[in-house]
Order: C-alpha cells, then sequence, then structure tokens
C-alpha cells in the first residue's frame, strides 16, 4: 500500500522540479534581451537611433520580430500549414 501512495508522491515532486520561479523567468527575459541587444543595437545605431533610446530599443525589437518572422514564417492564418484557404 505504500508503494501506491509514493507514486503520486514522485510523481508530484517531478512535476514541482519543472517549474521555474518568478526570478529565474525574469532573469532568462533578461538574458534574451541583453543577446537580442548584442545582436541588433549596431545595426540600429548605423540607422541612426541613438543607443539606449525609445527608438533604437523599438528597432532592435522590430529587427528581432523580423528575422523570427523570416526563420519561423507566418501563413497569415490561425491554423498552421501550407493549405490554400477556402474560398466560398
Amino acid at each position: 500500500m505504500k508503494s501506491k501512495r509514493a507514486i503520486p508522491a514522485c510523481i508530484g515532486l517531478v512535476l514541482l522540479a519543472g517549474c521555474t520561479t518568478t526570478a529565474e523567468r525574469a532573469q532568462q527575459a533578461s538574458r534574451e534581451m541583453e543577446q537580442m541587444m548584442q545582436t541588433y543595437g549596431p545595426a540600429c545605431e548605423r540607422l541612426g537611433y541613438g543607443r539606449n533610446s525609445n527608438e533604437w530599443r523599438d528597432c532592435v525589437l522590430r529587427l528581432s520580430e523580423k528575422d523570427d518572422m523570416a526563420r519561423y514564417g507566418y501563413y497569415g492564418s490561425p491554423f498552421p500549414g501550407p493549405w490554400p484557404r477556402r474560398r466560398f
């Protein structure tokens, strides 16, 4: 009977171990933003935006989004896949 109780307890511990704290998520977001600034920041400076200005940050985000769309694609439909839309 003890083993029947131990299995759900072990599963619960495994699931809790996979959770991240708010601080860990914030640290991950900070690392991702730092990487975007290093990658796209120089291009935005060459485009004439002052470093660490709001326009520069917007430029970094737009260039990152542009690369993501080129890399992962966008079909313009809520349904993934290359299927053509039906026209009625």
